[in-house]
Formats: structure tokens, C-alpha cells, sequence
């Protein structure tokens, strides 16, 4: 964040891209309201490099009149592979009880196997929708 800013405002970078090694995989699912409520019950995932960003607890309530985004699960594995089974593992574990949620639609796009193999495009959300 820091160099983001700072490039941001001009100044040079001290390092070049092939000075930086990337390594693993990582992946987020936004995780989004589909209807208002109460949050009756929330259990989140863990484990190792699995992360999910939200202010929601146990009693907050979703209002229609917000931005749909409730949280951010993020995970990171050393391969895609990987990484794709822990955010399969980490969806299913995540419960947000009192408000709908697109939890089912997110494991639906990292279950499917175009997604898994990257072959996909910009129809690839079109085409879900439709199966």
C-alpha cells in the first residue's frame, strides 16, 4: 500500500517487476446480501491462510439501503489447485444465518471446472446463470 501511494504521487519505484518473485495463488469470493435481515448466527472459516473481512457479528442488521458487500473470503495455497479446494472448504464452512447470501452462487463458480482449468471469459457469468 505504501509504494501504491507513493507511485501514486510520482515518485519512483526503487525496485523493477522482475525483482519481484511471485509465488501461489490466491483467491476471493465477495460475499454479498441478496435480501435485508438480522444476522442470527455467523461462523466463519479458518485455518491457515484463509481470511474473511467483515464487520458483521452475531445481531447486525443488513439494510437494504447499503452496498450489498457483506465480507471477503480470501484464501491463499502454494497452487491454484489448492487454493480452489480450501475456497471450497472455506464456503461451505462459512454460515451467515438470518441473511441471504450468495454463498451457493460462489461455490457454483469455483466448483465449475472452466473456472478451475482458467477457461473462461466474459460470458462466463451469462452462461452460469443460465444452467
Amino acid at each position: 500500500m505504501k509504494w501504491q501511494i507513493r507511485a501514486a504521487a510520482g515518485i519512483e519505484l526503487p525496485f523493477r517487476q522482475r525483482d519481484i518473485s511471485m509465488t501461489g495463488s490466491c483467491i476471493e469470493c465477495r460475499i454479498n446480501a441478496l435480501s435485508p435481515g438480522t444476522v442470527n448466527q455467523l461462523h466463519i472459516p479458518g485455518g491457515p491462510f484463509v481470511r474473511f473481512d467483515s464487520a458483521l457479528v452475531a445481531g447486525t442488521e443488513v439494510s437494504a439501503f447499503y452496498d450489498a458487500l457483506i465480507g471477503k473470503l480470501m484464501v491463499y495455497a502454494s497452487t491454484r489447485e489448492e487454493a480452489l479446494r480450501k475456497m471450497r472448504a472455506a464456503l461451505c464452512e462459512l454460515v451467515i444465518d438470518g441473511v441471504e447470501a450468495n454463498i451457493a452462487e460462489q461455490l457454483r463458480l469455483v466448483s465449475d471446472s472452466r473456472f478451475a482449468e482458467g477457461n473462461y471469459d466474459c460470458t462466463f457469468l451469462e452462461r452460469q446463470v443460465t444452467q
